[in-house]
């Protein structure tokens, strides 16, 4: 097995299950974060910002915090651990000093719901992997076409602004009560 090889199932592997963590992790970082913006709703928007970036910074730290946790097997180390049941029991028929036939016998062990899924996901971990690889630029590339295509647009208005929409935006700016010149408007 090549370093290239290894250092590929390794990346994939860490990846893959940060990816996992990452999903039902942020869920629950996203809903803690926004209770607690919806509960201090009155608070400064320095604050509100604040446990937002926060927010974000967990969702990056958490995931991979519990990779590093649950899978301690150094980096050079490959190979998965896959629970298999092994027999545990051999019985050889002989007949005249000769082996005639070989039985196995296997103990039944209940295998916990987490760990079967736990099985599944690690065989098919490059499969999700590269799914979600693919998802991240599929969804990047289709926001950077919007970009620019908002940018052209806005590119081509030669026209000024009619007076409806003049007239809103003057009330909308008595409302919010700002005083400062924005991009030179000619409101």
């Amino acid at each position: 097995m090549s370093f290239e090889t290894v250092f590929t199932d390794i990346i994939i592997h860490r990846i893959g299950w940060w990816v996992l963590h990452f999903t039902w992790q942020g869920i629950l970082i996203a809903l803690f974060t926004g209770l607690l913006l919806f509960a201090l709703q009155k608070a400064s928007a320095h604050l509100r910002y604040s446990i937002a970036c926060c927010g974000l910074v967990l969702m990056i730290l958490i995931p991979a915090i519990t990779v590093t946790v649950e899978n301690p097997r150094p980096l050079f180390q490959s190979g998965s651990a896959l629970i298999q049941n092994d027999p545990v029991e051999i019985k050889d028929f002989e007949e005249e000093g000769r082996l005639t036939s070989r039985q196995f016998r296997r103990d039944a062990i209940t295998i916990p719901v987490w760990i079967s899924i736990q099985n599944f996901v690690e065989i098919h971990l490059v499969l999700i992997t590269m799914i979600w690889i693919c998802g991240v630029f599929l969804i990047s590339f289709y926001r950077l076409f919007g970009f620019i295509q908002l940018h052209f647009i806005i590119r081509s208005i030669k026209e000024p602004i009619d007076a409806l929409w003049e007239k809103r935006i003057r009330g909308w700016i008595n409302h919010l009560q700002i005083r400062q010149k924005i991009l030179n408007s000619s409101i």
